[in-house]
């Protein structure tokens, strides 16, 4: 399976911020919020699309919170396109692919099942999933024994911008595409 570590990574951070936030907030954040579900929703397989409707349709109204609403005992509708993502074969990062036949693989389709955001903090790094990391059973809630730093410590250690994550993940998967074409056009434009 292919799943981006950072795109869970942003999903628990705009569900906790969907949590606490203002109607004012939310307005702000809306259409980040929209770009990072569209992003999501292009890199999805058809059946991964079908479930996240399913699942948004279950939570209701208004998109895009719904994608981003946590159901007791569950997790973000958003989520369902994340784990659908189309496997970009060799142009993917090796790191984000995860074996589901293995314990690691095992322990992280476990924590994304449950919504497990702080066992996920710990098994995702900046260059995908920690599969080395080992949390004993008896860790206390937010231990990270991780050997690398961590996708929150990344974040955390990151100096704010004005450019939000969605831009960057939109800009990413489409800015080449968009740099390439304004440069065909350029080049038709200018006389010969």
């Amino acid at each position: 399976m292919y799943i981006d570590p950072s795109r869970v990574d942003m999903l628990a951070r705009y569900s906790a911020r969907l949590a606490a936030a203002t109607p004012e907030q939310l307005g702000a954040l809306e259409g980040e919020v929209r770009l990072f579900i569209e992003a999501l929703w292009t890199e999805a397989s058809a059946e991964a699309r079908s479930r996240f409707l399913d699942a948004v349709r279950r939570v209701g109204p208004p998109m895009p919170w719904s994608a981003l609403r946590v159901a007791p005992g569950g997790a973000p509708a958003a989520l369902e396109l994340i784990l659908g993502q189309v496997d970009p074969d060799d142009e993917g990062v090796p790191g984000y692919r995860i074996d589901p036949k293995s314990e690691q693989g095992e322990r992280a389709l476990e924590a994304l099942a449950a919504w497990d955001t702080q066992k996920l903090a710990a098994l995702a790094t900046p260059g995908g999933w920690n599969h080395a990391t080992e949390l004993p059973p008896d860790a206390p809630e937010g231990a990270a024994p991780a050997p690398e730093a961590t996708m929150q410590d990344q974040v955390a250690a990151t100096p704010a911008t004005s450019i939000s994550r969605a831009e960057i993940a939109l800009v990413a998967a489409v800015g080449w595409g968009v740099a390439a074409l304004s440069a065909g056009c350029a080049l038709m434009r200018r006389p010969s």
